[in-house]
């Protein structure tokens, strides 16, 4: 994924002195991580953000969505929405091709 295909309009992924801003016209996952952890913080993101819950069940009811969540500390809660927003972290974990013998190259 090159950097300049990857920021938001609003908050480019350019050098501006934070640590995720190299010479890489491919961030690593790292990079990318910082990139979107300081693009929530800058525009209050984060205090919207409900992070450790699983969604057990989400619906259409009456034109609005029913959501239950089930937090890390086991409490549920019942919610209705006008918008459901899916963000499954499918990024959070790198996903590498297996190919055999791959264990044993140095990557050098």
């Amino acid at each position: 994924m090159r950097s300049e295909t990857i920021g938001f309009q609003d908050y480019p992924f350019i050098s501006k002195g934070q640590a995720y801003n190299d010479s890489s016209r491919f961030p690593g996952h790292r990079e990318v991580f910082l990139y979107i952890n300081d693009y929530a913080t800058t525009f209050g993101l984060t205090k919207l953000v409900r992070f450790e819950t699983n969604v057990v069940y989400a619906g259409l009811v009456n034109g609005k969505w029913r959501v239950r969540s089930r937090m890390e500390n086991g409490v549920i809660a019942d919610e209705t929405f006008y918008v459901v927003v899916v963000c499954n972290g499918h990024n959070t974990k790198p996903r590498t091709a297996e190919i055999l013998g791959i264990d044993a190259w140095s990557g050098k």
